[in-house]
This record gives structure tokens, C-alpha cells and sequence, in this order.
């Protein structure tokens, strides 16, 4: 970042993708988990605030929740895991995740709202790499339950064919 202007700026950085997920059919956000690999690699904080957020499109924009995490410029992975549930900063356009959707959003920027001070004719660099991202839902509860009766009822017919 640098600041070519003649006031002080905050100055905020990151990277956003979007992607399609499937097999959500869960509305509740204690069905999901997010993981991933980071680390910091160079720059002028250290250790460094990062913010994270899990995002659905929706009509006019992206709503969501997120989460900090610290990371140094140690150049060590760190493995990251989160319930969405647990999720406790509120994305700027709003809250109200549809987990259904598939078109969702990763975001991950830093330093936290509204930045850090860039004085006039300063700049800096941070340098952090991000891998493995992954999404779970746990299945729905009834399906292990439906699996369960389905085996009994099957080792019954078995035992009433032998009788």
C-alpha cells in the first residue's frame, strides 16, 4: 500500500473469492465448518490481525459473519478451523446468511476496520500465503438416524427369513 496523497489515509488490504458450494442444505451456521492453512511471510506488522469472513450473495450485496485471527512473519502454516456458528463480527451490508445458497464469498483482509494510518508518502508491504481452504456440513442429524433404522431392519428380515 502507499499513500500518494497529501492526508492520512487508513490503509486496509486483502483478497476476496468467490465460490459455488454444494450439498448445503443446512440453514443453521452450527452445521458448518471452515478450515484453512495460513502464514505470514513479510511485512510491516508482525504479528498481523487478520479478519475473516464467510459471505452469501444475496439480492444487492454479500451478508455474512467473521472472525480474527493473529498470524506472525515467521513463514510458519498455521491450520485454521472455525464453526460458523461462532462467527461474531458482522459483515458491513448485514448478518443474514441464506447457508443454502450456493454463491458464496471468502474474504480475508487486514488490518481490522477502518485500517491502519498511512501517513503522506508512506507505503508498506504484507505478504501472507492462504491454502486448503474447506467447507464441511455435517450431515443432518435424521440421515445417520435413517442409515440406523435401515441396518435393524434389514438384520430383522434376515433373522424372520432363517425362522
Amino acid at each position: 500500500m502507499q499513500n500518494t496523497g497529501q492526508i492520512t489515509l487508513n490503509g486496509r488490504y486483502g483478497s476476496k473469492w468467490d465460490i459455488t458450494v454444494s450439498g448445503n442444505t443446512s440453514t443453521r451456521p452450527e452445521d458448518y465448518t471452515i478450515e484453512f492453512d495460513i502464514r505470514g511471510l513479510q511485512g510491516q506488522w508482525d504479528p498481523l490481525t487478520l479478519q475473516v469472513f464467510v459471505l452469501t450473495k444475496e439480492s444487492g450485496g454479500d451478508y455474512g459473519r467473521g472472525f480474527s485471527i493473529q498470524i506472525t512473519n515467521n513463514g510458519q502454516w498455521v491450520h485454521v478451523s472455525s464453526n460458523l456458528a461462532d462467527l461474531n463480527i458482522g459483515w458491513w451490508q448485514g448478518t443474514s446468511w441464506n447457508l443454502t445458497n450456493p454463491l458464496w464469498s471468502i474474504e480475508i483482509g487486514g488490518p481490522p476496520w477502518p485500517g491502519q494510518p498511512v501517513q503522506p508518502g508512506q507505503s508498506w508491504t504484507q505478504e501472507w500465503q492462504f491454502d486448503n481452504l474447506k467447507i464441511t456440513v455435517v450431515p443432518e442429524p435424521w440421515s445417520g438416524v435413517s442409515l440406523a433404522l435401515a441396518g435393524l431392519i434389514v438384520a430383522a428380515l434376515r433373522r424372520f427369513q432363517r425362522k
